[in-house]
């Protein structure tokens, strides 16, 4: 092979990888999709038209089973190799404090970029506008203030408006945690200022969770958005892995959805139960459930607190069946997330169930004796040791004493 020519096979050899490490001009990097998240009233066809794609596309690329089933939070990909927005900051799950900083690339509609921040519930608490270029991608970057009364979950939209007819296009959604707001000391002091209402701020306070069937601490650390780290610490939990039915737990919170004033841990209630307390969640929803020694629902009602940030009493009167003798049971106040139907910021009471008012009566009673052992009374009885243990509150199956009186299931 000549000299020349191998000169020619490098050169174009050169040239190809140069071609390959370059991008197109004009082009944004969207391999991957778009990262929206479905916002309430959103439907797939609305998704859809405001981001160039068919629902087809949207549904392959989400691989979604049923296209009328999308629920609000959901994390979507819009397939889209040329994006009119790429955000590179925030990344998605950031911490971040007011002002945040949002920056990108975008090829927009008289190059105008509209930012938004959202709290949990996805209302407004921040809004700004920035330039970039209109025909081809030009970096833009804002700094974005918002109040939120407590920390928690939201979302930053990144859009432009139609001139036509003023819908959002191409919208970029991604979920950041909002820190609170910090308070910018005044330096000029302020003579006496009279008091003016405002709205009650959430204490920092701990609410008590009994673990139920099934419930792991992730499960639980998520339906009360704080960390398992958090719980493990507070309840100074040695294996986070093993955590068993009935288990008292303290969790902490800056704001909790739920608080429970009555009734209170060890209080004997008959139906039907007065439940009250303060809340602060989604459209002001609270639901009140009553469960039996064996966390199974016996009675539950619907009521109304507060909710936009700030909390109201709400009442509830909870009428329940199925109770045949006196037994420890639970009343659990929360709310349902509009996502998945999940339960959130649940908050629990131990509380001792009477029967329901003409029910009739099965409770039967023994009196242990110097020996005796939860095994030998229960095979005595035909019931078992565990069933004993849980209509007695007994946590120790080893430790029962001469004269106490059991009730048997």
């Amino acid at each position: 092979m000549t000299r020349s020519r191998l000169i020619v096979i490098a050169f174009f050899l050169a040239w190809a990888l140069l071609l390959a490490g370059l991008p197109m001009a004009g082009a944004a990097t969207g391999s991957d999709g778009v990262p929206y998240i479905v916002h309430p009233g959103d439907t797939l066809y609305r998704i859809a038209r405001t981001h160039g794609v068919t629902v087809r596309e949207l549904v392959s690329a989400n691989r979604i089973p049923n296209p009328n089933r999308i629920y609000v939070g959901q994390m979507l990909r819009i397939p889209n190799a040329s994006p009119a927005i790429v955000l590179t900051q925030p990344a998605s799950d950031a911490r971040v404090s007011p002002p945040i900083l949002v920056s990108g690339r975008a090829n927009t509609f008289e190059g105008k970029v509209y930012i938004r921040v959202l709290d949990r519930y996805f209302r407004p608490v921040g809004t700004a506008t920035a330039l970039a270029a209109m025909g081809e991608y030009k970096p833009f970057q804002v700094e974005v203030s918002y109040s939120v009364p407590y920390s928690q979950w939201g979302y930053i939209d990144v859009y432009w408006v139609s001139p036509r007819d003023g819908s959002e296009r191409d919208k970029v959604t991604v979920r950041v945690y909002l820190n609170k707001t910090a308070v910018t000391p005044t330096t000029t002091p302020v003579p006496s200022p009279s008091p003016t209402p405002s709205a009650t701020p959430g204490p920092v306070t701990a609410i008590t969770y009994h673990v139920h069937p099934g419930d792991t601490l992730y499960r639980i650390a998520k339906g009360h958005d704080v960390s398992v780290s958090d719980i493990v610490r507070e309840n100074g939990i040695r294996n986070p892995n093993l955590i068993f039915i009935g288990q008292t737990l303290k969790i902490s919170g800056e704001h909790p959805g739920v608080l429970l004033t009555a009734p209170t841990t060890g209080q004997e209630v008959s139906s039907p139960i007065t439940v009250t307390g303060r809340s602060d969640t989604f459209e002001g929803n609270v639901v009140v459930d009553i469960l039996d020694y064996r966390f199974r629902r016996v009675g539950t009602a619907t009521t109304m607190g507060g909710s936009f940030g700030s909390y109201a009493p709400f009442t509830a009167t909870v009428s329940y069946s199925g109770i045949s003798w006196p037994q420890w049971g639970y009343v659990e106040a929360y709310w349902r997330s509009p996502e998945d139907g999940s339960k959130l910021d649940a908050v629990t009471a131990r509380v001792r169930l009477n029967p329901a008012e003409g029910a009739p009566s099965e409770a039967r009673y023994h009196r242990v004796r110097w020996g005796e052992t939860l095994y030998g009374i229960a095979r005595r009885y035909g019931v078992t040791v565990r069933q004993i243990a849980e209509a007695n509150g007994i946590r120790n199956i080893h430790r029962i004493y001469a004269g106490q009186r059991l009730v048997i299931p």
